[in-house]
């Protein structure tokens, strides 16, 4: 799962936030799956997507998710491939991996 900095960049750059699911906020960094458990107020609070809503974000783009056991003792890389050439991103989770891909793509455009 991705922590609170990790969905916040994602919200920065547009990623939708969905009414449903994990929320975290600055104040309190772990998500959480009911609001009421939080400190925060609504708009401090960001979506904490998962892997499913991740992939679904990315569309057609979304070309493979892989696990490579031999690159900093195991680590999952995400490649999308957009109009023009593919772009990838690398985590330590398929969660950080996809997330990162949707990002380097975005920033691309």
């Amino acid at each position: 799962m991705l922590n609170y900095d990790q969905a916040n960049e994602l919200k920065q750059k547009g990623f939708p936030q969905r009414g449903w699911g994990f929320r975290a906020c600055e104040h309190n960094k772990e998500a959480l799956k009911h609001v009421q458990r939080c400190d925060c107020q609504m708009v401090d609070l960001v979506s904490v997507p998962s892997l499913g809503e991740l992939i679904g974000q990315c569309g057609k783009e979304f070309h493979y998710l892989e696990f490579l056991p031999m690159r900093n003792n195991g680590e999952w890389y995400a490649q999308l491939h957009d109009n023009t050439k593919p772009c990838g991103g690398y985590g330590a989770t398929p969660d950080e991996a996809v997330a990162n891909a949707w990002l380097k793509c975005k920033l691309k455009h």
